[in-house]
């Protein structure tokens, strides 16, 4: 759905303060304490179970507690990753730094990416594997799997369907609802 958003589509969502990135689509606003907490207590409140415990405040990763749903970390703004949880703004910086390192080839990891995330190689190193990177003796790669092709096939979908308009996208009932009449 997010591939058929046209340029006007994704400067109006921005205007809503709605970031998309390559990782997720979040809300920077409901990454702030209060908001977690209330996104906790939502969750505890559908699921019908007793939440894990609240990321603290500032906690830009922590580490996911044993047999704790991954919906719950979802749902306070946190990825789970390995045994890790990493906050949606985060990942979305240390993917763009991963996208960058990862241009010409394999790429070793320096303190800069251990720092962003808040951890140490080792678990960082967890991280990258889980968000598609594998290590070689070179340093990391990203993997080359079928998966990274059925991307490229729904992009290629999603463009055609900018130029055609795909009628049936909740975002061209958006557009037909926002028209003047």
């Amino acid at each position: 759905q997010v591939d058929v958003l046209t340029a006007a589509d994704r400067r109006a969502l921005g205007r809503l303060g709605v970031r998309i990135g390559t990782e997720s689509i979040y809300l920077p606003a409901l990454l702030k304490p209060r908001a977690c907490a209330l996104r906790a207590l939502l969750w505890t409140v559908h699921a019908a179970a007793p939440a894990p415990p609240v990321p603290p405040a500032g906690a830009v990763t922590v580490a996911v507690a044993a047999g704790s749903p991954v919906g719950f970390y979802e749902a306070v703004g946190y990825r789970v990753l390995g045994a890790r949880a990493v906050r949606l703004d985060i990942l979305e910086r240390l993917a763009e730094a991963l996208r960058r390192l990862g241009r010409d080839g394999p790429f070793k990891t320096g303190p800069e990416l251990g720092a962003l995330v808040g951890l140490g190689a080792e678990d960082l190193g967890a991280i990258l594997v889980a968000l598609g990177y594998r290590a070689t003796e070179a340093g990391y790669e990203r993997r080359r799997n079928r998966a990274d092709g059925a991307t490229a096939r729904r992009r290629r979908r999603g463009s055609a369907a900018r130029r055609g308009g795909d009628s049936d996208s909740p975002f061209a009932k958006l557009r037909e609802l926002d028209r003047p009449r």
